[in-house]
């Protein structure tokens, strides 16, 4: 009897002690809901029901995954290759996705989206509470697709037919618990980490301990967790052992492009990419402003030394137009700016966590330390008077005290003015600057006069007449004398410049750069234009300043946001009128690469009409286009097969979207006048040299191909046509061929390819 007991003693004590599937599945399931209900508070507000919404979906993957045991090993990888892909559709939705964007049409902007937030995701604040949705979006589905991979990772079986290691199961619950663990503050972390420690612990070992064995392993489990429990308060000290923040933020930012503001006239030599710098929210497209520029040192346009006092808003806010109230949502991409970029008067800077705002200057908000990099995101309440009619048409009122340092302007001795002692030796001092003060619109009678903190016994007008700048005050006088309203300069102004200026980014360099621009050069950039219209301006009474940071970009209808590059930095002029307030005026030419985009339905003066085609071509670089994957559905092969054959199509389709996505969006980034041109140029082997224009390019190219260059000309400039015709491209082909026979006609085709829907 012995012999016979024996092997059953034995028998119960090798038996585990809860059955493996069912021990495997409960660890899992509470680990999965402890870190769900962790994740959840990622955002604010908390959304834990998305995050058990996913553990919902985890139930159903482990089901699925069980009940195909018993299939073919062909088969069940086919099929699990469905499951997994029937899981995304939901668990985006889940996140927030809307249902519109699950269509094959859609899922460009779909993947475009997705992209986005994942780039700007280490750069923002835990719990995010900023008003990018993508962002939001990316959280929540990074947590809510955790759990159907664990439990796919989880009971899938191994080529043998055995199960697999719960290991990565358990790797990836643990980043569903871990991340908001280490990004969240709990009031009982120490308790929480006991939860999970046992938890992991079971799924660890819990199906391969014996019945026998039970109690000991108890017993060295509830030791070790009293011991950690003991020596966490220890471990967590006010400094980390490893910085992790630190290492996030210099892989995740990067640099970013920086900008300075402050004219200076010289040719233009930044780099212009293309690289995306802001996305913004919005209902209109405005001018996107940094900083407002409200000096002129006698040279060039700068932005005012900081004060001591508070910075104030001063301008006019019309209660009775509260469509003049706007709220923009910006996401920053690849911008490094201690500016915020915000529109006319930003009022207030909201969901700013990452960095704290602070009023700099009138309307304009700066970061208190570092500067905004990738990924950060802010709200921003903006006042944009957009005055029209009877507005513009009626003579002003009385000008507010708060616009009198907008009438002014430094007149230094290498400018022609008089050279004033030194406050302290009495000295001559050539850096000293005398300040003139003009009378506002309503006040010529008073004359021109030097303020009085800087008294010079001379004439104020003699000081302006034996100045470098006595041509530019007499044609503002000039001008003002034939205008009846402010608004009524401004656009005498403007045309002035269309009909005898010239866009060019390659100015000659002067001494006096706005007075040479206004009456030798007649040629400049967005500074000089913006410059010079801002001091005529204030010359005849109107105040006016520079406004710099960007032009509107372009539009992206599907998301509703403006997507604004390098190449939309701009700089343009805001006048104050009596009872509206800053108001935008661009008096730059629409060949300017910035404002050459769609433009704001603001007071913007430019009717859009033909420019000079003077447009450069070396301009921003287009990201490279991949071919995508044809894809075809295979035919009913049967009841069999059909899971398999789904399964390979359904793998292909990923392959194929990932690909044709890509080329989609770089189609749209590109789809911009003169864009295909350019990318034709570069696969031709015959890349545009930087400064090229159409006009130029025209001359060096054989007539068949020049009428293509003409249409794209046309079409830049918005008056007249839709782009050339088959024939026109026909010929631009041709020219970049070089040659007849098969190899100089691919060559051709792949320069200049079929345009489709494009």
């Amino acid at each position: 009897m012995s012999t016979a007991a024996a092997p059953r003693t034995a028998g119960r004590a090798a038996a585990p002690l809860v059955r493996p599937l069912g021990a495997r599945a409960g660890a899992l399931l509470a680990l999965a809901l402890l870190g769900a209900l962790q994740w959840g508070d990622l955002v604010a507000p908390a959304q834990p029901g998305r995050l058990l919404g996913g553990v919902v979906l985890g139930v159903g993957v482990a089901l699925a995954v069980i009940g195909l045991r018993a299939a073919p090993r062909g088969m069940r990888a086919a099929a699990l290759g469905a499951v997994a892909l029937g899981v995304v559709a939901p668990a985006l939705l889940l996140a927030g996705v809307p249902a519109g964007f699950l269509r094959p049409a859609a899922w460009e902007d779909l993947v475009a989206g997705l992209s986005q937030g994942i780039g700007v995701l280490a750069g923002v604040g835990i719990p995010y509470d900023g008003g990018e949705p993508w962002v939001r979006i990316v959280i929540l589905a990074g947590g809510i697709l955790l759990a159907p991979l664990a439990a796919a990772a989880a009971f899938r079986l191994r080529r043998d037919g055995a199960a697999a290691s719960p290991l990565p199961a358990l790797l990836a619950l643990g980043v569903l618990f871990g991340v908001p663990a280490v990004q969240l503050e709990s009031d009982s972390p120490h308790l929480l980490g006991l939860v999970f420690a046992a938890l992991l612990c079971a799924g660890l070992w819990l199906e391969g301990i014996p019945r026998g064995q039970a109690r000991g392993a108890g017993a060295v489990l509830a030791v070790g967790l009293l011991a950690a429990l003991a020596l966490a308060p220890r471990v967590d000290a006010g400094r980390p052992l490893i910085d992790y923040e630190a290492i996030a933020q210099g892989i995740g930012t990067g640099g970013g492009q920086g900008f300075t503001w402050d004219h200076r006239y010289g040719p233009l030599d930044w780099p212009r990419e293309g690289r995306e710098m802001l996305r913004i929210r919005a209902q209109e497209s405005q001018y996107w402003k940094a900083v407002n520029l409200t000096e002129f040192d006698g040279r060039a346009w700068r932005i005012a030394a900081p004060s001591a006092e508070p910075a104030r808003l001063q301008t006019t806010i019309d209660e009775s137009r509260p469509q003049w109230r706007r709220r923009l949502t910006v996401t920053v991409r690849d911008l490094a700016s201690p500016w915020f970029i915000g529109a006319g008067s930003t009022l207030r800077i909201e969901g700013s966590s990452a960095r704290r705002p602070v009023a700099a200057g009138p309307g304009t908000f700066r970061t208190v330390d570092r500067p905004l990099r990738n990924g950060q995101t802010y709200a921003a309440e903006v006042y944009v008077p957009e005055p029209g009619g009877d507005d513009l048409d009626r003579r002003p009122g009385d000008y507010p005290s708060f616009v009198d340092d907008a009438l002014t302007m430094r007149l230094p001795p290498a400018v022609g003015g008089p050279v004033l002692p030194d406050r302290a030796t009495g000295e001559p001092d050539l850096g000293r600057s005398t300040v003139l003060a003009f009378p506002d619109w309503n006040e010529q009678a008073r004359g021109l006069g030097p303020r009085a903190a800087e008294p010079v016994t001379s004439d104020a007008e003699e000081l302006l007449e034996e100045s470098a700048y006595a041509r530019t005050h007499a044609l503002a006088q000039r001008m003002r004398e034939e205008a009846d309203t402010p608004h009524e300069l401004a656009r005498s102004i403007i045309e002035m410049f269309r009909e005898d200026f010239v866009y060019s980014e390659r100015p000659p360099p002067r001494d006096v750069p706005l007075e040479a621009f206004l009456f030798e050069d007649r040629q400049g950039y967005c500074q000089q234009f913006s410059g010079a219209m801002a001091l005529m301006l204030r010359m005849a009474g109107v105040p006016a300043r520079v406004a710099s940071g960007f032009s509107p970009g372009v539009r992206d209808d599907v998301r509703e946001e403006w997507v604004v590059r390098d190449f939309d930095a701009h700089s343009w002029v805001e006048a104050y009128l009596p009872g509206a307030g800053w108001v935008t005026y661009d008096p730059t030419p629409s060949a300017s690469p910035a404002r050459g985009r769609e433009l704001p339905p603001t007071l913007d003066t430019a009717d859009r009409e033909p420019a000079d085609p003077g447009e450069v071509i070396g301009g921003p670089v287009e990201p490279p286009q991949t071919p995508a994957a044809d894809t075809a559905p295979a035919g009913d092969r049967g009841s069999s097969g059909a899971a398999l054959v789904g399964g390979a199509v359904a793998l292909l389709a990923v392959a194929g979207l990932a690909a044709w996505a890509v080329r989609r969006r770089a189609a749209r980034i590109g789809a911009e006048p003169a864009d295909e041109l350019r990318r034709a140029l570069r696969r031709a082997g015959r890349p545009a040299a930087p400064g090229t224009t159409l006009v130029a390019l025209r001359r060096s190219l054989p007539d068949d191909a020049g009428g293509y260059v003409d249409a794209v000309a046309a079409q830049r400039f918005g008056y007249a046509g839709a782009g050339p015709t088959p024939a026109q491209r026909a010929g631009l082909r041709r020219a970049l061929a070089g040659g007849a026979g098969p190899l100089a006609r691919l060559r051709g085709w792949w320069a200049l390819p079929s345009r489709g829907r494009a």
